[in-house]
């Protein structure tokens, strides 16, 4: 498959918020965690990004990132979730300050849109956590459903070069009363490279070509998979017929990723949360990959 999964910052419905649970009328005091110790455990993804987590905490693989969930989550009479926790990573893309501008304008340009219902509480707070500087923003409101109190937290670390995120939205004393487990869930944010066939570390590009009439169009498609497991991707185009011709591209590189390989797959997870994933064949100078398109035979280039 070829679209990747979007990024759950970036969308989704602002959850339902069904009639109160008189039970959390007074959240009272965070809970006490032994964080990291007995009964945590660790999860890791297949793109290297990995964390730990409650062992009684369901860790989920979602389209967009991964849920979790605790045994006593709370849930309204329908089986609605009064309470929700995503973890997504994206490229820091050079940003190191988990609190700075440039990390408060991409997570409010995320949150913002896609939660109408929430209004920021301000500039997000700095923490350190066990030698990291993490960012905790916060946000609350009113549901627009039924008129009951939210609250959100957006927990933000940077490590090299991905910034790690945990968001939390649940009615009012939900999140804040799990925050010590959150943190430190984030806390343990971290990347191994995964594992790459380095046949195919190098510069590659594939030419597509189209004739209509008199007119005809070709594309270079580049793709460059470097050792290091970053990836950029660029297209060229050019055509015309006898009496005029169109050139587009060469802009630079259009996108930027992390690369990997699974058995005979490779998968190419974009900063702007697409993803290429098609099975290859490579004999060190062309690499075919199986796209849902068709087949597409890179030449190496370098």
């Amino acid at each position: 498959k070829d679209p990747a999964p979007p990024n759950p910052l970036a969308g989704g419905k602002d959850p339902a918020t069904p009639a109160r649970d008189p039970s959390i009328a007074e959240a009272g005091e965070p809970e006490v965690v032994n964080p990291w110790g007995a009964g945590w455990v660790d999860f890791k993804h297949a793109s290297g990004i990995s964390f730990r987590h409650p062992g009684d905490w369901r860790a989920q693989e979602i389209q967009g990132g991964i849920t979790l969930t605790p045994p006593d989550a709370a849930q309204d009479p329908q089986g609605n979730p009064l309470e929700v926790y995503l973890v997504n990573a994206d490229l820091a893309n050079g940003v190191s300050d988990p609190a700075g501008a440039e990390a408060r304008a991409f997570v409010h340009q995320e949150i913002d849109p896609q939660f109408p219902a929430l209004k920021s509480k301000g500039a997000p707070e700095r923490r350190e956590l066990r030698g990291r500087t993490i960012g905790v923003y916060a946000w609350s409101g009113t549901s627009p459903q039924n008129g009951l109190a939210l609250e959100a937290r957006l927990f933000c670390a940077i490590e090299g070069q991905y910034a790690y995120f945990l968001f939390a939205l649940g009615e009012n004393g939900r999140v804040a009363k799990r925050s010590p487990q959150l943190e430190a869930v984030v806390a343990s944010f971290g990347y191994s490279a995964p594992p790459k066939d380095e046949r195919l570390s190098g510069y590659w590009r594939y030419t597509h070509s189209q004739v209509s009439g008199s007119f005809s169009m070709v594309t270079d498609y580049h793709l460059q998979l470097d050792a290091d497991g970053s990836a950029r991707w660029k297209t060229q185009s050019g055509g015309g017929d006898a009496n005029s011709s169109v050139m587009s591209g060469d802009g630079g590189w259009t996108k930027t990723g992390r690369w990997r390989t699974e058995g005979k797959q490779l998968f190419v997870d974009w900063s702007d949360g697409t993803q290429l994933a098609a099975p290859y064949i490579c004999d060190g100078s062309s690499l075919l990959l199986k796209r849902s398109s068709g087949k597409q035979i890179y030449e190496r280039v370098r």
